[in-house]
């Protein structure tokens, strides 16, 4: 096996600011895998489990997951958020900051 660095090598590395790990579904929306505890994800009131559907004005599946995880990891950025739970829809704004 060779390893070699990719063009983003050099960049540094942001966790998702919110303090959510997501996995894109095969509708396009991203399901919430985790929360970490004290998070503006869980100040929101974001559960494991919900399903993330529009991000800001935009349908979820309208973004790559590289996409969308960018919008995760701009520090001060309000993110408005529609979330399904439980088959109603909630709207929730979180305020990105760094986590780690």
């Amino acid at each position: 096996m060779l390893l070699t660095p990719a063009a983003r090598y050099g960049s540094p590395f942001e966790y998702n600011m919110a303090g959510l790990s997501v996995e894109q579904q095969m509708d396009g929306s991203y399901l919430v895998r985790s929360v970490v505890e004290g998070s503006p994800g869980a100040e929101a009131e974001i559960l494991r489990g919900d399903r993330i559907v529009r991000l800001d004005d935009r349908d979820a599946e309208a973004y790559a997951f590289r996409d969308a995880t960018e919008l995760f990891q701009q520090e001060g950025r309000s993110l408005r958020l529609v979330l399904e739970r439980n088959g109603d829809r909630l709207e929730r704004t979180v305020i990105l900051r760094r986590l780690i």
